[in-house]
């Protein structure tokens, strides 16, 4: 069984939700103060789900996935300014004003309580714990968010 703690939707947020204003104006926003998580690239999910499934020995056995660093919002802007060349800010917002947005946005109710739920588990730091059954599984390290950030650059950037 494949168990991810990482933060899996900090990379996928950032694409589905940050992404157009990181393009736009090179800033987003969120309730989740200055707290770190080890955010995990899917990318790593899915190796790490692949192995376990097709490969003989991991029957009945449980693994905890995360990240390989701790990073702040403030390190998440560092990184896609480096990726992109282009200045990007983190601003933290109070759970309401985050609440606002994405109601604002469109997004129903329900997801909008999940949300701000996640946001509140990551701002008092649950999701800041590094495992290592991701080395030991794949022999390799996950990718940073650094790696990320460049990867996926051009969904951070305007079309020239």
């Amino acid at each position: 069984m494949l168990k991810s703690l990482g933060l899996l939707f900090g990379c996928l947020w950032l694409c589905l939700l940050y992404a157009p204003a990181i393009k736009k104006d090179g800033i987003f926003f969120a309730a989740q103060g200055n707290s770190k998580a080890s955010m995990i690239d899917a990318r790593d999910i899915a190796e790490a789900a692949v192995m376990a499934l097709t490969e003989d020995g991991h029957e009945g056995k449980k693994y905890k996935i995360t990240g390989g660093e701790t990073i702040s919002n403030l390190d998440v802007a560092k990184a896609l300014s480096e990726a992109t060349g282009k200045s990007v800010r983190y601003v933290a917002v109070s759970d309401d004003d985050a609440k606002n947005a994405m109601l604002a946005m469109g997004m129903p109710a329900w997801m909008v309580d999940g949300m701000t739920e996640l946001n509140q588990i990551m701002a008092k730091g649950w999701l800041a714990g590094i495992e290592k059954d991701f080395d030991g599984l794949l022999g390799h390290k996950p990718r940073t968010f650094r790696q990320f950030a460049q990867d996926f650059r051009s969904a951070f950037v305007q079309p020239q």
